[in-house]
């Protein structure tokens, strides 16, 4: 396997683990994939059109509809009637869902710092940059690999 994929993908599932750590230690249960999609498009005080979240998320309206659902059966949503459209509803957090955004904003801080303490702040806000970077469109260009000297290795480096 490449060793970009193999250590994205560890650092992204060593980041989600540390998340899932902080989520459990606060109290808060576990929730669906499908809920924090929608959770991860919402900001606290906002409602959101059921038609933008689905445009965000790449899903049907239908299916933000069933997710909304499911997040108001969890405690994190609540469907509320938009005010300049009564035939439109809007999804928003709950009282639940913003503690719940909060702590997980809290804890991301700690990861950060947590993860400044171990790389060292400057290797963390070379990352940060490094990420940030606009990599452009998500296509591949064959036709400029044209030797093997090109190919990534796929050896595991030593640590």
């Amino acid at each position: 396997m490449p060793l970009m994929h193999q250590f994205l993908s560890e650092k992204a599932e060593w980041y989600e683990a540390c998340l899932a750590q902080h989520a459990r230690d606060s109290g808060f249960t576990y929730i669906p994939t499908s809920v924090g999609q929608v959770l991860r498009n919402m900001t606290v005080g906002t409602p959101v059109r059921i038609a933008l979240l689905a445009q965000l998320i790449g899903v049907t309206r239908r299916r933000v509809s069933q997710i909304a659902a499911e997040g108001v059966k969890l405690g994190v949503l609540e469907l509320v009637v938009d005010s300049d459209d009564k035939r439109v509803m809007l999804v928003q957090l709950s009282q639940g869902g913003t503690r719940m955004t909060n702590a997980i904003i809290a804890s991301m801080n700690d990861i950060e710092a947590e993860l400044a303490r171990r790389i060292g702040r400057n290797k963390l806000d070379t990352l940060v940059d490094l990420l940030a970077m606009d990599w452009g469109p998500a296509e591949i260009n064959r036709a400029q690999r044209t030797t093997s000297a090109s190919m990534p290795t796929t050896r595991r480096r030593a640590k």
